[in-house]
């Protein structure tokens, strides 16, 4: 017998080799950020590029300090909570910022270990409700 799964949200993207992207917010207090991300099923925490910690006032250092290796080489990050919005979807999630840049890009992920993002494109910020 077929199974049949409904959803009360679905989200259309190009079959393209550039990945899955979506609409993400992060929200910290008032101020919050929105930009594109890209989902990856692999990742096994959820890591942010550092401006975005930044467009919300956090002071990135003062998170406590975690260290990732990949296969390009090592990073510094600082953990912080923040409230994520996704596609019709909010959450709190403990999250880390990276300490630097990577041209290569920042992996991340939900906190379940199952998701994640790349972060691209560009910000916009606003008031949290």
């Amino acid at each position: 017998m077929p199974v049949t799964l409904d959803f009360d949200t679905s989200h259309r993207y190009p079959d393209t080799a550039g990945g899955i992207s979506i609409p993400t917010t992060l929200c910290s207090g008032r101020q919050s950020v929105e930009f594109l991300a890209k989902l990856d099923t692999g990742a096994a925490h959820c890591i942010f590029e550092r401006k975005y910690a930044e467009i919300l006032g956090l002071e990135v250092e003062s998170g406590r300090l975690q260290r990732f290796r990949t296969v390009a080489g090592s990073f510094s990050t600082y953990e912080h909570e923040v409230t994520v919005r996704t596609l019709g979807i909010e959450f709190s999630a403990t999250v880390f910022f990276a300490l630097v840049q990577h041209s290569t890009g920042i992996f991340l992920a939900a906190p379940d270990g199952s998701t994640g993002f790349v972060s691209q494109s560009s910000t916009t910020t606003e008031l949290c409700s």
